[in-house]
């Protein structure tokens, strides 16, 4: 039971991967579209498993053998997109009939099953040898850069290809009547391999987010900001603060304020904040939540994070990266996590671009 439960939960964090990386696509160079249908299909297949080991669906294991035949070239192909490797469409087919050979002569009755075994354990083999050779010579190109990003996600990657290309050469040696247990558990240790690749990816959120947008921004220089205020209510005024409305004179003016308040990045970011803004700037409390909830297109949250995604960029742009890490900018802008920093910055950039 806790084993199905384990495989489920795995299932949970492809599908959030799945869904995260679907939403940023165009932005994420790391990300291609055989991860993706990995992703799909590994939150498919074991929900399939974990609902059928509740006894609510029947577990076909011969059709889930079946398929084993195409995971390797898949993870193959998705690892030779990460090295920039281009396949042409030729050969992704030619690679997918020669995937499907040993299984059309094993349903089909052509040949025994050791020889079967044999074929698809060279052709795998050879797929291996190649994706490790890819991995050495972007390494050697990248100059042995072991700690950068994409060093560490193809680590992940290729040890999960690896595991993938154990446990399918293992399970298609075996018969029907004998493979299931070691079926289950090629499931528990796969289901731990997907949810170690998730989780990495969910704490270095730029896989999931990309790099390139903010890049380009940078090298654009085109980052124009949002409309934030606006002089007319953008929402009817409600009757309980219709009194407040008529005492404050010149909406313009506190704009003002706050707008040279926050330019400032430095002191607004690490002494001022959101919650502080209205003490800097001398008006009642009641005055500025007024002024955010009728003339602001942003929540005084949104605010912040907004003015933190500013900060972030202008610094960028002043060189801070040529001498600090990435990192080391997000903990500094008071982001709480590198999590909420993409998330806030993927938010803004998509509203203006």
């Amino acid at each position: 039971m806790i084993s199905n439960l384990f495989i489920f939960l795995s299932a949970v964090f492809c599908l959030i991967a799945f869904v995260m990386i679907i939403s940023n696509y165009k932005s994420n160079e790391y990300i291609n579209e055989y991860l993706i249908t990995l992703f799909l299909g590994a939150f498919l297949h074991r929900v399939y498993y974990s609902l059928s080991s509740f006894g609510i669906l029947d577990f076909k294991l011969e059709y889930n053998l079946n398929l084993a035949y195409f995971l390797v070239p898949l993870y193959f192909l998705m690892f030779m997109k990460l090295h920039n490797r281009r396949i042409k469409k030729n050969s992704i087919i030619l690679l997918m009939v020669l995937s499907g050979i040993p299984l059309a002569a094993k349903i089909f009755d052509l040949i025994k099953p050791l020889e079967n075994f044999i074929y698809f354990a060279i052709f795998t083999s050879l797929l291996m040898f190649i994706s490790i050779k890819t991995a050495f010579d972007s390494l050697k190109k990248s100059e042995y850069k072991f700690k950068s990003l994409h060093f560490k996600f193809s680590s992940f990657l290729l040890f999960h290809i690896i595991l993938i290309f154990l446990g399918t050469n293992i399970l298609i040696f075996y018969k029907i009547n004998q493979v299931s247990v070691v079926f289950e558990l090629f499931y528990k240790i796969s289901s731990l391999s997907w949810l170690i690749l998730v989780v990495f990816m969910l704490l270095n959120p730029e896989l999931l987010f990309g790099k390139k947008k903010l890049e380009n921004i940078l090298a654009g220089e085109y980052w124009d900001g949002l409309e934030i205020w606006s002089l007319k209510p953008l929402i009817k005024i409600q009757y309980k603060d219709a009194r407040l409305s008529q005492t404050i004179s010149d909406i313009s003016k506190i704009i003002i304020k706050i707008n040279n308040e926050v330019k400032d990045e430095p002191n607004f970011i690490h002494n001022l904040t959101i919650y502080k803004l209205h003490e800097s700037i001398n008006i009642p409390k009641s005055h500025f939540n007024y002024i955010f909830k009728y003339h602001c297109h942003l929540s005084k949250v949104e605010f912040n994070n907004y003015q933190q995604i500013n900060y972030v960029i202008n610094k960028i742009k002043k060189g801070y990266l040529k001498t600090y890490t990435m990192e080391s900018l997000i903990e500094n802008s008071g982001f709480k996590s590198k999590m909420t920093f993409y998330r806030s910055f993927n938010k803004y950039t998509n509203t203006t671009h």
